[in-house]
């Protein structure tokens, strides 16, 4: 998986659209997170550590030296409650092919909610 594939992979399980990511990141419109995730080697040091930032994941995940879900951090008590550890431990015993179906439930439920 090419870090163009890791960082689209993430804003689409966060539920976005390229133009929602690129106005987080501070750009005009979507086209500078098209071409990332199109071309993943042209980005830049500054442009994969603000869209890390921006998706709440770590850049060694981003440049694919490290999990996502090996880094300590992301599953550390300090940020996820007991309910959120479940639902992580649920979704990460659930086959890969069955995982979207969870992740568009979830953001059905979401914007019902909100």
């Amino acid at each position: 998986m090419t870090i163009a594939d890791r960082i689209k992979k993430v804003r689409i399980e966060k539920g976005l659209t390229q133009e929602e990511l690129a106005k987080m990141c501070g750009y005009a419109n979507r086209t500078n997170i098209s071409r990332i995730e199109h071309s993943g080697d042209e980005i830049t040091t500054k442009q994969v550590r603000r869209i890390a930032e921006k998706l709440n994941v770590p850049v060694t995940y981003l440049m694919g030296w490290q999990s996502l879900y090996d880094t300590v951090s992301v599953f550390s008590s300090d940020n996820l409650t007991e309910n959120e550890k479940t639902l992580v431990a649920l979704f990460r015993s659930v086959p890969q092919s069955e995982q979207d179906h969870l992740l568009d439930f979830a953001r059905f439920i979401s914007k019902e909610k909100g």
